[in-house]
């Protein structure tokens, strides 16, 4: 979570107030698979033409509409239209290192972003010009996500582009710090302060019901389900039903910060990052709690029809235990800043927070095994989704840098 002021959680690593935030990335740019993107600062929109052409290059498709480029003081001013090519290498195996950009007289120049990625795949920047994006989520024809905004100016945004590229629409704006967001059939769902929802074409938005953090929030047949924040709800896991109401606590908080929430047909599962604190998991209209694990530090969770992920960010471990309790396993060690998680059938894919511009996409075997970095030379990558073919996720990069984030596609996943 963000810093907000309803729910006091942990912000992502941020550089001081005083950075110097740089994009480097707009519409039209192409970015070449193997490579480093190194800026040119040329805002004439001249094409490099050694990298013209490409076809396995890295396009990005569509952004905020400032074909300017420029995000804040500091900006390279890329214009719409620049191709920036580099040469290609091996890509290393495992978690490569990375060191943070260089701090000169107390002042972090933070950017410009430049991405490496893994020979063979083809990264699109689906937006970019975005303030803080935070969470995301997809269907079968589009990417959702959240822009946190610029605090306390209540300037965020939620915001839609099609899975294939395009011009984002924006379903919702003025909200205060959006965070989770989550897609059904015909809604979109998100929290901030409560929970909103808005049909996924576009309408009025409204609260389904107040008394929410702007945590991750999950969405199925019963319900929305997020964290709660008060006197008597703070840190519980809570459900407001699909038609408004409540919201229902589900139950007691006996730990601060509750993150991560995932659902099955059955059940709701949920991690906490405070400290040393269970996985639990509770029917989704309530119940006994059962407690899967413990001593963890978590963020992001996922389930499938066999087990339970989460991302350790207390020891830089990915782990999994079965839904129904039992052997805890390490899957992948050694992940500085683990942070949100997404899994299909074969694979665990996950983003680290940094720091600065050393953040990755990384997957691994589900099973466990030996990870790969996809992408690295990221600014705060947060929420990650995959679907069939893909891998979406958002870049952060820092509150005060007003439009500096972006929301990303890699393909093949």
């Amino acid at each position: 979570m963000l810093l907000s002021a309803c729910g006091g959680k942990e912000a992502p690593v941020r550089p001081p107030p005083e950075a110097v935030a740089q994009s480097g990335q707009t519409a039209g740019s192409v970015f070449t698979s193997g490579s480093d993107v190194a800026s040119t600062g040329d805002s004439s929109g001249t094409a490099n033409p050694s990298a013209a052409g490409n076809s396995s290059g890295i396009v990005i498709l569509a952004s905020s509409g400032d074909s300017s480029g420029a995000v804040t003081s500091g900006s390279t001013g890329e214009s719409s239209g620049v191709v920036i090519s580099g040469g290609a290498g091996a890509w290393p195996a495992g978690i490569p290192s990375c060191t943070p950009p260089v701090v000169s007289t107390g002042v972090l120049v933070y950017g410009p972003v430049t991405p490496k990625v893994i020979p063979g795949k083809n990264l699109v920047v689906l937006a970019s010009g975005q303030t803080a994006p935070y969470y995301l989520a997809i269907d079968a024809t589009h990417v959702y996500w959240s822009t946190y905004g610029s605090i306390p100016q209540h300037d965020g945004t939620i915001m839609r582009v099609p899975i294939g590229g395009g011009t984002p629409t924006e379903l919702a704006s003025g909200q205060a710090a959006p965070g989770g967001i989550a897609v059904d059939a015909t809604n979109v769902y998100w929290a901030t302060g409560g929970v909103m929802t808005v049909p996924k074409g576009g309408g009025a938005p409204i609260m389904l019901a107040p008394g929410l953090t702007d945590d991750n929030i999950a969405v199925g047949p019963t319900g929305v389900y997020g964290t709660g924040y008060g006197p008597t709800q703070g840190d519980a896991l809570m459900r407001v039903p699909l038609d408004g109401g409540g919201p229902f606590q589900l139950d007691v908080p006996a730990f601060n910060n509750t993150y991560g929430i995932a659902l099955d047909a059955h059940y709701a599962y949920w991690s906490n990052f405070g400290g040393s604190a269970p996985i639990r998991r509770v029917p989704l209209l309530g119940g006994q709690e059962t407690t899967l694990a413990t001593g963890q530090a978590a963020f992001g969770i996922a389930v499938d029809d066999k087990y339970v992920y989460w991302a350790n960010a207390g020891d830089g471990t990915i782990r999994s235990v079965p839904v129904g309790g039992g052997t805890t396993k390490i899957l992948v060690s050694g992940v500085s800043g683990a942070n949100q998680i997404a899994v299909d059938g074969a694979s665990i894919y996950m983003t680290t927070r940094g720091p600065r511009d050393c953040g990755m996409v990384i997957k691994a075997p589900i099973g466990g095994g030996a990870p790969t970095a996809l992408v690295t030379g990221l600014a705060q990558p947060w929420g990650i989704a995959v679907d069939a073919t893909s891998v979406y996720w958002t870049n952060v990069v820092e509150l005060e840098a007003k439009g500096a984030g972006s929301v990303m596609q890699l393909t093949p996943k």
